[in-house]
């Protein structure tokens, strides 16, 4: 081996160099304790996710909201897929080779093409302060009435104080952050109670009476997940044996809320193929397992009379477990029916 010193001033040696040496291995992740050991991941986590809280993506997503309704909402799901992509990919760059990503470029990369992506990399951080600046800059002259001028002045401020917090600690950092988010989320909860949004009726209207019934999508679903062979909803079949005027649920005004309502639910919360804003009731038959201990005829793979027996532990009923997933695909149904009519309405 060459035992000469190495020029710890050379780039080979300078790209070896902690990254963020200030901060580098000052969280203990070695707890015993298992909400410790979580909390000392959990720190880096929200800083990432004050990258989607900023107000350049607040107002894009407010302003694609109010023009195209959902339909744009594929955006966001292939945005955050890739980020989650990207940052997995990262993580294990760091933890295979102990650099960062612009250390890892400049060890393996030419210098040529290192000033390159250098290049690009400013730009690019330009170019998505540029949107946070903005943001923060109008959101503060429309909430305060704060000048452009004073509203940038104002957020170089902020900049040059986060990088203050930093030198106290990266955990101090993290707890500034997360203080932030909290009265963010805090914001949110308290608009949504001042909005006093009424629940019941925000879920009515849902379907259409020909195509797209909800009762008919609703069934299609819940017959698609196995074991399940019928569905029937509200009085079902017993609905044959009643009258027209049993069977018609009838209506009057809430003298509370003022609005509609209906005073029973045999139709099961659809009529027409479109939601009431009742509760939507329904049934499933489920038909028993087929795995039992039991001999059973049947042929083999070659067409032959034979006879199997199952052994071993099995479900001898499939009622406990089918529950939650029939309520999980009976959500996304009406959640797609909703985002579907917010769509169309816009």
């Amino acid at each position: 081996m060459d035992d000469k010193p190495t020029d710890k001033s050379t780039p080979a040696a300078h790209s070896q160099g902690k990254s963020l040496e200030e901060v580098h291995s000052t969280v203990e992740t070695r707890h015993p304790n298992l909400l410790k050991r979580i909390f000392a991941f959990a720190g880096p986590a929200y800083l990432v996710s004050v990258g989607y809280m900023d107000p350049g993506n607040w107002a894009t997503d407010l302003e694609g909201g109010s023009r195209f309704g959902y339909a744009l909402i594929w955006v966001i799901l292939m945005s955050n897929m890739m980020a989650v992509l990207l940052q997995t990919l990262a993580a294990r760059l760091g933890i295979v080779t102990g650099k960062d990503l612009a250390q890892a470029c400049r060890s393996e990369y030419s210098k040529f093409a290192s000033f390159v992506l250098w290049i690009m990399c400013e730009i690019a951080i330009a170019a998505t302060d540029l949107a946070e600046l903005l943001g923060t800059i109008l959101g503060l002259n429309l909430l305060f009435g704060l000048p452009l001028l004073w509203g940038a002045a104002v957020t170089l401020f902020d900049t040059f104080l986060l990088l203050a917090i930093q030198r106290l600690g990266i955990r101090k950092m993290e707890a500034f952050i997360l203080s932030l988010i909290t009265v963010i989320a805090g914001g949110f909860v308290i608009n949504l109670f001042l909005a006093k949004p009424d629940w019941g009726p925000a879920a009515a209207g849902l379907g259409e009476p020909v195509f797209d019934k909800l009762d008919a999508e609703l069934a299609y679903a819940i017959l698609s997940i196995g074991a399940i062979k019928g569905i029937e909803f509200g009085a079902g079949f017993e609905s044959t044996r009643m009258n027209g005027s049993t069977w018609n649920d009838p209506m009057r005004r809430n003298p509370e809320t003022g609005r509609p309502q209906f005073l029973s639910n045999h139709a099961g919360g659809i009529l027409g193929g479109i939601s009431t804003g009742t509760d939507i009731v329904f049934d499933v038959a489920v038909k028993p397992v087929s795995s039992i201990s039991l001999p059973q005829k049947t042929i083999d793979i070659n067409g032959n009379d034979c006879n199997i027996e199952v052994h071993g532990r099995h479900d001898v009923c499939l009622c406990p477990r089918i529950v939650p997933v029939i309520e999980a695909m009976t959500a996304l149904v009406i959640a797609d029916m909703y985002l579907r009519q917010l769509t169309a309405q816009n």
